[in-house]
């Protein structure tokens, strides 16, 4: 029991970083380019770290069931000072605090009337606002939805490997968490070409090449280019997940996995942020709860699935779900100029 609570506990705080990132790089990174770095490095080593969980625990574990939470300890406590020193980032916030200072010091000139009026603590709004904008806008909506699967498919892996590397191909726990090193380097790579991917969209922005005039679109060719590749990697696992070939084959296949994931969050977090803007803090809250709910749920049907199906056509059937939902990008690149003009929260499109 105190191991379920405390593993609340730590769902209830690593959720916090997850709603309020996107806010907080909106805050203070007005630059597109800048935002987008940013926030590829944060989803990058956030997509990274659980990926080398496996890799540690199998060796961690061989000591002790709790080595494998000490080592997530010894890593979590140093950051403990860093978020403790974080400071307040909300603009209107830090004007009001410069103009009560300012008064405070009497100096002339200084009105209430130059206060930026806030809206008071409302707790139930501050709760309702994600879930109204997840009903009301379609563009939050149908991301959240692409995400989610792809945040639900990163953690099906973490049932199918054991299933195949361990159960198929009878490897120790420890060499079966090798495996997941081709998904992290697949994760780097992404990394890599989407900070290649910001210059090269801004040289041909300067340069009037007319793909890169729709600002807002500027994520998007990166989400449409990574949902086929999630695709390729759902089918490869599948299908070359067979005692008769070699365990490196499904393997590689996780390389796919890795760059299509990791681009399609850095993708569509990044277009969610450019699209809402202010609101996106309240947008990243409702998207994250939706996919972090899908990740829980849709994983536990994972087992069953694999019983009845069996590997290659549990797989297959997770490719084509891929397929029909990796249309939303492709979707947006069309209609999600028309969407935002008709939205009451988007703020990334000149009305």
């Amino acid at each position: 029991m105190a191991l379920l609570i405390f593993r609340l506990l730590c769902g209830l705080n690593a959720a916090a970083p997850m709603a309020v990132i996107g806010g907080l790089y909106a805050d203070v990174l007005d630059d597109p380019s800048e935002r987008g770095t940013a926030m590829s490095l944060y989803l990058a080593i956030s997509g990274i770290g659980p990926l080398l969980g496996p890799f540690v625990s199998g060796f961690a574990s061989q000591a002790s069931w709790r080595w494998a939470f000490w080592a997530a300890a010894l890593i979590a406590v140093p950051t403990l000072p860093l978020v403790l020193t974080l400071p307040e980032t909300f603009a209107p916030v830090l004007h009001n605090r410069e103009i009560h200072k300012r008064r405070k010091n009497d100096e002339e000139g200084i009105e209430e009337a130059q206060m930026t009026e806030l809206h008071p603590f409302d707790a139930r709004e501050i709760f309702l606002r994600p879930v109204v904008m997840m009903a009301t806008e379609p563009i939050l909506s149908l991301s959240s939805l692409y995400l989610t699967l792809a945040n639900s498919l990163f953690y099906i892996s973490f049932q199918a490997y054991p299933l195949v590397f361990e159960g198929m191909y009878h490897l120790r726990t420890e060499i079966a968490g090798l495996t997941y090193l081709p998904i992290a380097l697949g994760s780097v790579i992404a990394f890599l070409g989407f900070m290649a991917y910001t210059p090269w969209y801004d040289r041909s922005k300067a340069a009037g090449k007319s793909w890169a005039q729709r600002e807002i679109n500027r994520r998007l060719p990166i989400a449409c280019f990574a949902a086929p590749l999630l695709v390729i990697a759902l089918f490869w696992f599948g299908w070359t997940s067979k005692p008769s070939i070699s365990p490196y084959v499904p393997a590689i296949g996780g390389f796919f996995s890795g760059a299509g994931f990791l681009l399609i969050f850095m993708s569509i977090l990044n277009y969610i942020t450019d699209v809402f803007r202010e609101a996106s803090a309240s947008a990243h809250a409702g998207a994250g709860c939706m996919r972090s709910l899908g990740a829980i749920v849709i994983p536990l049907a994972a087992g069953p699935m694999y019983d009845q199906l069996g590997v290659h056509w549990a797989q297959s059937l997770l490719g084509f779900l891929s397929l029909v939902m990796g249309a939303i990008p492709f979707f947006f690149m069309k209609y999600g100029e028309r969407l935002m003009q008709k939205s009451k929260a988007a703020q990334g499109v000149t009305r």
